[in-house]
């Protein structure tokens, strides 16, 4: 089922619903292949039904959430909130919801170009990791940061993507 709202497109596929928010209507890849890059995530952890909102929002809006909850005053790529169910609610009213994510276009353009990757790439990547951190993935230590990096890698792949990592390490 696909459902066009004003300025919002919402996409389910059989139990994959991808709200994606988009009210200045910032350029960003196809639907479909971003639906490709959940479908990855959810098949790979074996989550059968899930659901996730996109926010996409300009450099200023994720520079204020980004201050606003993680003490950092300057526009990041992403930033995923895991789905926190409130105590007492029902399990059938939001038990596939993961959380939400918001993303600013702008800085993942301006990343892709510093490190020479194809915007879409970029975003399909960093995409992916969003969608881990909703699963609970981090990558503050080291080792948790080698876990999320190769599977991000291994995912990736899956997309005939390279390494996005490569280029940074060396």
């Amino acid at each position: 089922m696909i459902k066009l709202l004003i300025n919002t497109r919402k996409i389910k596929m059989d139990s994959l619903d991808l709200n994606i928010i988009n009210d200045d209507e910032y350029p960003i890849p196809k639907f479909k292949d971003l639906l490709k890059c959940f479908e990855l995530v959810t098949t790979h952890h074996d989550i059968k039904s899930a659901s996730v909102n996109v926010n996409i929002v300009s450099n200023t809006e994720i520079q204020q959430i980004n201050k606003d909850f993680r003490d950092k005053d300057y526009p990041t790529n992403i930033i995923s909130f895991e789905f926190e169910k409130p105590e007492g609610l029902p399990d059938d009213i939001v038990d596939d919801f993961l959380g939400d994510i918001v993303i600013a276009p702008a800085v993942l353009e301006k990343e892709a170009l510093e490190q020479n990757k194809s915007l879409d790439d970029h975003w399909y990547h960093i995409f992916i990791h969003g969608l881990l951190h909703l699963l609970g993935y981090d990558h503050i230590a080291d080792d948790e940061a080698e876990t999320m990096e190769n599977l991000e890698i291994q995912l990736l792949a899956k997309l005939n993507i390279a390494n996005p990592y490569l280029d940074i390490e060396n």
